[in-house]
């Protein structure tokens, strides 16, 4: 299974897929669509928190495919 095909489970250990990468003139990584701060907290985050932040994450990412913003 390659990395950014993660199971709902593996994403909540960790959201990251191997390609980090900031987008230009911004804060989220190109790979996971995380924010630096939400990168550096994730480790200590509850379920519930990574769970919020994977939503806000797959947003940014619909948003970059759709070219709206990154």
């Amino acid at each position: 299974m390659a990395k950014w095909h993660k199971t709902d489970e593996q994403k909540l250990i960790s959201a990251c897929v191997h390609y980090c990468n900031l987008i230009e003139g911004s804060n989220i990584c190109g790979g996971c669509f995380r924010t630096t701060d939400e990168i550096q907290a994730w480790r200590y985050l509850d379920v519930d928190a990574r769970k919020v932040i994977l939503d806000k994450s797959e947003v940014r990412r619909s948003h970059c495919q759709n070219q709206i913003e990154c």
